[in-house]
């Protein structure tokens, strides 16, 4: 018997996350980028001792890298956000300035 209410929870994620993902930073991909790299039994060399390593260094440079990149998409979200709301704000205060000027103010009976 299907569960209708877990499918449509995976939709519902689906949706939200295809609709934010160029807003919000990706911690999927993140994250996967760190199981990549940091799980056990796979073939990967040892350093020796004393040598730098170059596969971490070659890690560590990319998940800064995509760090970077995630923090900048988030930052322009944030400042065209914070650019409409002023506008916004703007715009009301001219509205509510026009107003005041057209409409005459009622004084009280």
């Amino acid at each position: 018997m299907l569960d209708y209410s877990s499918i449509y929870a995976v939709h519902q994620l689906q949706n939200t996350t295809d609709a934010l993902c160029a807003d919000n930073i990706d911690y999927n991909s993140l994250k996967h980028h760190i199981k990549a790299h940091t799980t056990k039994d796979q073939a990967t060399a040892i350093a020796i001792p004393g040598r730098p390593n170059t596969a971490l260094k070659k890690f560590e440079d990319d998940f800064y890298a995509e760090l970077c990149g995630q923090h900048a998409r988030v930052g322009m979200f944030v400042a065209s956000k914070a650019d409409e709301i002023a506008r916004r704000l703007r715009m009301s205060l001219f509205v509510s300035v026009l107003l005041a000027i057209l409409i005459p103010a009622r004084t009280p009976l």
